[in-house]
């Protein structure tokens, strides 16, 4: 589960961090290493030291990403291919397999709801199904939307490639709202792992802290900065 938390980890910070030179890059200037870095200062920061309000942020965030995907859909319906959707290469058949699991895996938050359910957690049986079924259809339906647009020429990380598209207006909101969730997904996955260090692993606080947040940036300096390559092998395993 460590591992997995790790490979998660990593995978935001390499894509949040791209997201964020997409974004101020263009305005401010810099490398991407510079975005990366301020990326990884605030949520380790905010790891640190805790924030009780995750849930109400990831609960507007959540109605805020419906908002977005439902503008660009208005505004990209008519701009749909449907030609696009049957973009076959046999050589990539297995290459969705990590990366489908890796986006349906919430395992690790279980305990953290469990927690907020202390005072019913039966209500689990129903939540879980409802967790899963919820982000599958939203991923089909923006699969479906962004390959439509984009085909082939689809970005790794989705958002850019619709420059051709809306143009760098509609592009801007969605990387901003890009870096927003691939930031509270860092910050709440970050203070998960702290909590099996210092709660499970009798770890003290600050080293659980140190060992939740660094050695993701470690791997990342390492030389694993291939986003697919990431959540293929952390969905994968």
């Amino acid at each position: 589960n460590s591992l997995g938390l790790y490979g998660a980890l990593l995978a935001y910070l390499i894509v949040g961090g791209q997201f964020l030179f997409s974004l101020l890059g263009p305005i401010f200037g810099g490398f991407n290493l510079i975005y990366t870095l301020v990326f990884f200062s605030m949520g380790a920061l905010l790891v640190y030291f805790g924030i009780k309000s995750i849930a109400q942020t990831e609960f507007f965030l959540f109605i805020l990403f419906f908002v977005v995907l439902f503008f660009i859909f208005s505004r990209g319906f008519s701009l749909i291919e449907i030609e696009n959707l049957f973009v076959f290469d046999k050589n990539y058949l297995f290459l969705p397999y990590g990366p489908v699991l890796f986006s349906l895996a919430g395992l690790a938050l279980v305990p953290e709801v469990k927690e907020m359910l202390k005072d019913d957690p039966k209500q689990l049986k129903t939540l879980i199904p409802i967790a899963i079924f919820i982000p599958a259809f939203t991923y089909l339906f923006f699969i479906i939307l962004i390959l439509g647009l984009t085909g082939q020429n689809t970005s790794i990380e989705a958002v850019s490639g619709l420059k051709d598209s809306f143009g760098d207006g509609l592009v801007g909101l969605a990387l901003f709202f890009g870096v927003l969730t691939t930031f509270t997904s860092f910050i709440t996955l970050g203070l998960t792992l702290k909590k099996v260090f210092w709660y499970d692993l009798k770890i003290k606080k600050n080293i659980a802290w140190f060992l939740a947040c660094f050695v993701p940036l470690a791997l990342f300096f390492s030389g694993l900065k291939n986003f697919i390559a990431v959540i293929s092998l952390t969905g994968g395993v």
